[in-house]
């Protein structure tokens, strides 16, 4: 879009304040540390999903949270998430699947558990559904906010095994809307993202597109306007890209790469070949107070935002 300048704030983990840096970066506050991740974690979970029309009201020590689950767990199985204390099922009757995201209002205190299963089975009856899946991995939460706020969390898979690993991401409350940009790709293989500003040639023939590489594991604050997002791979050439139209809301979109070496994916009997690609999703949820929980695939969508803490 003609005129309109491109801004990336970027926030650069365990950096502290600076002055701008380079061509329209700015380095803001370092992240502070929000969430924790394990794989085997024992005692009880405590989350409760509040649903619309019955509400339990709200449950001690708790804050309800706008949740935004995105799967880039590298596997043909979709997966279930579950309250480790209720035994409830936040993604409902059908699974997260591969490069898809579910936004949930729950209730989070210190210290809840989600277990993440993978789903082989379908049926209705809760024996044959437990039947056929599998726990891959509990993510504990800790530094939950004291108010309401957007919070991300992306299971992967780590290395060869069936092993999950998690980033975890609060969303913070600016005046721009934001993108928090992750890695979830497993391989060995190197990927390169950037962002391109598209403009309207027509309307401004003399104006020149601004470009920034985006750096993994940060969070950029972005200008109303529209974007392009470009993988690029060891070899220099682009080979995912996702459009991004931002507009005057504050909007929260986090854009990921993803995918995994075919390899690694034979050794745990999965043969489905997950090229490298971009993945973006923009948080449907406002705070609407309801359980159900809305989807977004793989697709071109708007902006997001926040601060943040990856687990390695």
């Amino acid at each position: 879009m003609a005129g309109v300048r491109l801004l990336l704030a970027l926030v650069v983990w365990r950096l502290g304040p600076a002055t701008a840096v380079g061509l329209g970066v700015q380095r803001l506050e370092a992240a502070d540390q929000l969430w924790a991740g394990s794989h085997a974690v024992t005692g009880n979970g405590e989350l409760e999903v509040e649903r619309h029309s019955h509400s339990p009201g709200r449950p001690r020590n708790s804050t309800e949270q706008m949740l935004m689950v995105c799967n880039a767990y590298a596997y043909s199985k979709p997966l279930h998430v579950y309250n480790m204390r209720s035994q409830q099922r936040l993604t409902g009757k059908e699974p997260l699947q591969y490069k898809e995201c579910g936004d949930f209002n729950v209730w989070l205190r210190e210290g809840d558990q989600l277990d993440f299963r993978t789903v082989s089975k379908y049926e209705d009856d809760v024996k044959e559904r437990e039947a056929g899946e599998h726990s891959v991995g509990i993510f504990r939460a800790w530094g939950l906010p004291k108010f309401t706020a957007s919070l991300l969390l992306v299971p992967h898979r780590q290395g060869s095994s069936m092993s999950i690993a998690f980033e975890s991401h609060i969303f913070r409350e600016l005046q721009n809307s934001q993108m928090a940009v992750v890695d979830a790709y497993l391989g060995e293989s190197s990927g390169k993202m950037r962002i391109v500003e598209q403009i309207n040639m027509t309307e401004n023939p003399k104006a020149q597109a601004r470009t920034e590489e985006l750096n993994f594991n940060s969070v950029i604050a972005l200008n109303p306007g529209d974007y392009e997002i470009l993988l690029t791979n060891s070899t220099g050439h682009d080979i995912s890209a996702a459009n991004l139209t931002v507009d005057k809301n504050k909007q929260k979109v986090v854009v990921m790469r993803i995918g995994a070496d075919e390899d690694l994916h034979n050794k745990v009997g999965n043969a489905t070949t997950l090229p490298q690609e971009v993945f973006l999703h923009q948080q449907m949820l406002q705070d609407t107070r309801s359980a159900a929980a809305p989807r977004s695939l793989l697709a071109t969508i708007v902006a997001v935002a926040s601060s943040l803490w990856f687990v390695n």
